[in-house]
């Protein structure tokens, strides 16, 4: 099993056992976005991304969310006026103003924290270093936070985003 196909298992735990009024499961993608921007712009996506957004472009469950193709769009033109580089695309908030972020020029290499409206810095070497990667600690915190025994033995740090 991939990374990317734990990590969604443990979000599809998460929506089944904790989900609730407001949790969000999207559908895959709908339409070829990601294509576009590596025609127009030679941008390459990083195989985990994808394959998450073939499963489910976007989600929300508790604190927990993921911008589908289309909302990360919408985010991306925003910050695109502030701030530079201008390949970095954002994936996930971080509940601060913050977002988790790709870097496309490197074929997601290199997973960032934009400081909305500031700067962006790689991430440290303690987090993670892939979509699959975060998305995975990220949905066993919301396990962990509602005491979820089944997923405790594999939390990340409570400081990891």
């Amino acid at each position: 099993m991939t990374e990317i196909e734990q990590s969604i298992l443990a979000i599809r735990h998460v929506v089944q056992e904790h989900g609730d009024q407001h949790t969000e499961l999207a559908g895959p993608i709908t339409h070829d976005g990601p294509s576009f921007f590596v025609e127009k712009f030679g941008w390459r996506w990083p195989p985990d991304y994808l394959a998450l957004l073939q499963r489910h472009d976007g989600l929300s469950v508790r604190d927990l969310t993921v911008f589908s193709f289309t909302g990360a769009l919408e985010i991306f033109f925003v910050l695109r006026e502030h701030l530079e580089p201008h390949h970095l695309w954002p994936v996930a908030p971080d509940g601060s103003g913050n977002y988790f972020a790709i870097d496309t020029s490197r074929g997601g290499e290199s997973v960032w924290f934009l400081e909305a409206w500031r700067e962006y810095r790689p991430a440290p070497s303690s987090q993670p270093q892939s979509v699959a990667e975060w998305l995975k600690r990220r949905a066993t915190q919301q396990c962990v936070a509602v005491g979820c025994a089944e997923n405790r033995r594999n939390a990340a740090p409570s400081n990891s985003q």
